[in-house]
């Protein structure tokens, strides 16, 4: 089985000048394809736009100027005068000249945290979120779209302040009114030019009649059937407002256009301009089928984004009716359709819509659809889970994790059970991607009001205490995992219970408590042998080394540290087989065995690079350093040094204290200097050396 990758878009040649670039990789494995030699490759995050845009020409030249030149630049208007769309023309003519632009669209209720978290996901899903901006952009001038200001103001500025510290960052915002900041550069988004006189020449050259006729032929094959000076009417009593005019040409291709002008002339001069945006979704709502319409409304518990997966789970339909009616809620630009890589459909519902929808919505339907979103999202969290490919894991994790965030919360509120079991699968992904806090914050609120005769208590409890060490809480992740060993020992539960005993060997090792810590390791593997997971047994049995290899128990260490070596070649698992080398050759270095540690730790590295695990990979280079110094190779050592340093600012790898302690400090005048440009070709040189 193959899956379809896309390497992005890239310009190949001057004749095209921006094209998408897939692959054809393995459906199983990781890409193996190097990277395209290209002219330039395009970075964005910008979906394809449902109609062409039109007009407002000389504005979109004036706002790439004002870019290209200042910090922030501001689109202001009411809503439905097409800020959104301009801006989004602006940005695909920034990526015209070969730059890189990412769409940031702000929910309400958003964070600064989750503001930058969107960023970051957007530009690397696979960078640390704590990961400095300008580093994230990388060289060359970024714009940053932040659409729809309005939602979250606040986060709007914090993230726009971080931003405007970043040489490499132009931003674009689209809100109501200014943000009164520093350096800000307002411009003022006004409605489609209308005709000028009553000529047909005058309307066929006004933006608002050629923005209602591209609307029209979208539902029809052609638009020469309508009087163009009926057309001219009606986007005169629609005054030019783009949301207004779509509306109006996907009713005149339902009713045709006798109906619509008379239905707009009775509606004329009872509303305000100030609510033609709110007109015009509920005139676009009313164009909608039963089935259609039932659809939206559902789908408005989920996030701006999400995938068809999710819509048939929370629309209740079969998968085929699902997707014809988001392709009519597509039709009515009410959500945008996008490819994703891995060939599943993914959606997008503005902020806007989703209100809308949200309010067409029935007390109990919404209980319904909420109570659909976690056992969704809950089922897809668990089916990430992947001991052979926890990177993959992640990646999976990653992309649907808004929607399973704000699953775990309505869960925390609603149903404690479901809140509970969400922990487990989360764990890692929390550890890698999130920060501590979210996640002691997420963890708490879950197993506060959890009724310890829950099933899920004893894992949940030990997820709990995970956090609370890694947070710096290490008395109360002690008090956790012990009720969690207490509970699981209660229900015969020997996997959750051989869990809690292995992660108190770290928090006993935190506390100084080298005896509580090495009782903690022989009770896990003897817990975990019995409950036959081969996985978290290796785990265990590195743990339990490393504590009998800090306290000088090097033969009971190497054994230990042989036997999870074993396991994870067993299990063809080569994340874990890189960790178990890397053990096993800490304690061959300090056995005396310099021949074998070098050895091990050069399996470490290959294995590392084979599946592009960098923290293996850096630290195999920090053990070869180890060794290089035993052989009295300093120059050697200094380069391993700095390349194992280089490696981990490029990648925002954060080290454990006694990983830090490892650490081989080099000559400050002696050695080569890595950049981060610079650190691919040094990969060779490494290869050439020990493999």
């Amino acid at each position: 089985m193959y899956r379809v990758e896309s390497l992005g878009e890239h310009i190949i040649s001057f004749d095209h000048p921006i094209l998408e670039v897939f692959a054809v990789v393995p459906a199983k494995s990781r890409s193996i394809y190097p990277p395209i030699q290209s002219l330039g490759a395009i970075r964005h995050n910008f979906p394809a736009s449902p109609m062409p845009f039109v007009g407002r020409m000389d504005q979109c030249s004036e706002l790439i100027a004002s870019a290209r030149d200042n910090p922030l630049t501001t689109l202001i208007g009411p809503p439905g005068v097409g800020k959104s769309s301009l801006a989004r023309s602006v940005a695909m003519q920034w990526l015209d000249e070969a730059q890189s632009a990412y769409l940031v669209r702000i929910r309400e209720g958003s964070t600064p945290e989750s503001l930058r978290a969107d960023l970051v996901n957007s530009v690397d899903p696979e960078a640390s979120p704590s990961i400095a901006l300008e580093r994230l952009l990388g060289p060359g001038r970024t714009l940053i779209l932040l659409d729809g200001c309005d939602q979250a103001p606040r986060a709007s500025v914090e993230l726009i302040r971080e931003l405007a510290r970043c040489n490499n960052a132009a931003v674009l915002v689209t809100a109501r009114s200014p943000l009164c900041l520093e350096h800000e550069v307002v411009h003022e988004v006004g409605p489609l030019s209308l005709p000028e006189d009553s000529s047909e020449r005058s309307a066929l050259e006004s933006e608002a009649v050629r923005a209602f006729l591209m609307t029209y032929e979208g539902f029809e094959s052609s638009s020469d059937d309508l009087p163009i000076h009926d057309v001219a009417r009606i986007v005169q009593m629609v005054d030019g407002n783009p949301a207004m005019i779509v509306a109006s040409a996907i009713q005149v291709a339902a009713y045709g256009i006798d109906a619509v002008e008379k239905n707009l002339l009775f509606k004329s001069g009872s509303k305000s301009q100030a609510s033609s945006f709110s007109r015009a979704l509920e005139q676009t709502w009313g164009t909608l089928s039963e089935s259609a319409a039932t659809l939206l409304s559902r789908l408005s518990v989920l996030c701006p984004t999400w995938r068809a997966s999710a819509a048939v789970a929370i629309g209740g339909l079969s998968a085929t009716e699902t997707l014809d009616l988001v392709r009519q809620l597509s039709d009515a630009r009410l959500v945008e359709m996008i490819w994703e890589t891995s060939d599943h459909l993914r959606f997008l519902m503005p902020p806007a819509v989703i209100a809308f929808a949200a309010s067409k919505l029935s007390p109990a339907d919404r209980l319904d659809c909420e109570a659909r979103h976690f056992d969704h999202f809950l089922s897809y969290a668990e089916a990430a889970y992947s001991p052979e490919e926890p990177e993959l894991e992640i990646k999976r994790l990653q992309l649907e994790y808004p929607n399973i965030r704000l699953a775990l919360m309505r869960a925390i509120q609603a149903r404690s059970t479901v809140a509970a079991r969400f922990l487990s699968p989360l764990s890692r992904f929390w550890h890698r991607k999130r920060s501590p806090l979210e996640a002691l914050t997420l963890c708490m609120g879950a197993c506060n009001l959890m009724n310890r005769d829950d099933p899920w208590a004893a894992p949940a409890l030990n997820v709990l205490g995970t956090h609370e060490s890694a947070s710096g809480y290490v008395e109360r992740a002690k008090e956790s995992h012990e009720k969690s060993f207490e509970l699981a020992m209660g229900r015969s539960d020997p996997l959750t219970a051989g869990l809690a005993q292995s992660n108190l060997v770290g928090v006993h090792k935190q506390l100084g408590n080298l005896e509580g810590s090495i009782e903690a390791g022989e009770l896990s593997v003897e817990l975990l042998t019995e409950a036959n997971d081969p996985v978290r047994l290796a785990n265990a049995l590195n743990n339990h080394s490393a504590v009998l290899h800090e306290i000088g128990r090097l033969a009971e260490a190497q054994d230990c540290a042989k036997r999870a070596l074993a396991l994870a070649r067993k299990l063809k698992n080569p994340w874990l087989e890189a960790y178990c080398l890397g053990n096993l050759g800490e304690v061959a270095f300090d056995s005396g065995d310099s021949r074998n540690a070098l050895h091990l730790f050069s399996e470490e590295l290959r294995v590392g690079l084979s599946v592009k695990d960098m923290r293996s990979v850096a630290l195999a280079v920090e053990g070869l350093a180890r060794v290089e110094k035993s052989f009295g190779d300093q120059a050697r050592v200094n380069w391993l040094s700095r390349f194992a340093e280089a490696i981990r600012d490029s990648h925002e790898l954060h080290l454990s204290p006694s990983a830090r302690r490892r650490l081989v400090q080099a000559d400050s005048d002696d050695g080569a200097q890595f950049g981060v440009e610079s650190l691919e070709s040094q990969f060779d040189q490494l290869c050439q050396w020990y493999f």
